[in-house]
């Protein structure tokens, strides 16, 4: 449901049907080196596909806000 997600946040149209952020990653115990290596390979992906650097950045500010319910160690 990643794909759906993201498409939902930026507003392409989609809608999401998972769970929430914490719901959904509850019993993962994600730390905050984990959760910073997807924020780095979400970036490693977008420079790949010729996304710009200041729309990476927004969509990077859409995440921030979830880190406090998916890092839980």
């Amino acid at each position: 449901t990643l794909k759906e997600h993201f498409c939902y946040l930026l507003g392409a149209g989609c809608d999401y049907t998972g769970m929430d952020m914490e719901r959904a990653h509850v019993d993962h115990g994600i730390t905050e080196a984990e959760f910073n290596a997807v924020v780095q390979n979400l970036q490693l992906a977008m420079n790949d596909a010729g996304i710009p650097f200041r729309m990476q950045n927004k969509f990077l500010a859409v995440l921030a806000p979830m880190q406090r319910s998916i890092v839980t160690r």
